[in-house]
């Protein structure tokens, strides 16, 4: 992050009537790296599957109670989406603790775009059974996470927790949807 936005965390996190919190979908390694040092942030990773609170050190999984057995998809999902990278040039996979993710946005636009629709479309055939959840992002990924777990359920769990007069919300993603609706019920 740039200099700019650490300052303005830093600016809002010091007001004791501000409750901040980054809700994100990358993981809580990036994160910590990335503002962990900002006193008094909130930090919501892998959209919300890991949890660091203001002025705590740890991040937990208490927003959710997640059966371990309930991801056991991960490993069946995540050959496929190495099998899809290996025959796309450009792409990767991501590996987080509670989701996968297909990013394409260095493939070449035509093929990487197909690709991804494939591997969508078979993801949805194959593991319709499972608790996982398929999305499509802006910026040329798939994620394949658990169907409990978004940032708009991590966003009602959060609100449900304080007493707040004042809500601000803003991202640039399909992911980001959720938390939208879930402010605009409160």
């Amino acid at each position: 992050p740039s200099e700019r936005l650490l300052q303005i965390l830093e600016n809002l996190t010091s007001d004791p009537n501000n409750m901040v919190y980054i809700i994100t979908g990358r993981s809580e390694e990036q994160m910590t790296e990335f503002v962990g040092h900002v006193k008094g942030l909130g930090i919501a990773c892998e959209h919300g599957f890991y949890c660091r609170h203001p002025n705590q050190i740890e991040f937990t999984t208490s927003l959710y109670n997640i059966d371990p057995e309930s991801l056991a998809w991960i490993e069946m999902v995540k050959p496929i989406l190495e099998h899809v990278t290996s025959r796309t040039p450009g792409s990767f996979t991501e590996v987080k603790n509670s989701s996968l993710v297909f990013h394409y946005r260095n493939a070449d636009p035509d093929y990487g775009e197909w690709s991804a629709n494939e591997l969508k479309l078979h993801l949805e055939m194959s593991f319709n059974s499972q608790p996982l959840e398929i999305i499509r992002g802006r910026n040329k990924v798939i994620e394949i996470r658990p169907q409990s777990v978004s940032k708009g359920a991590c966003t009602r769990k959060l609100i449900e927790k304080g007493d707040y007069s004042f809500i601000f919300c803003c991202g640039d993603d399909n992911t980001d949807e959720s938390m939208f609706e879930e402010v605009e019920r409160h």
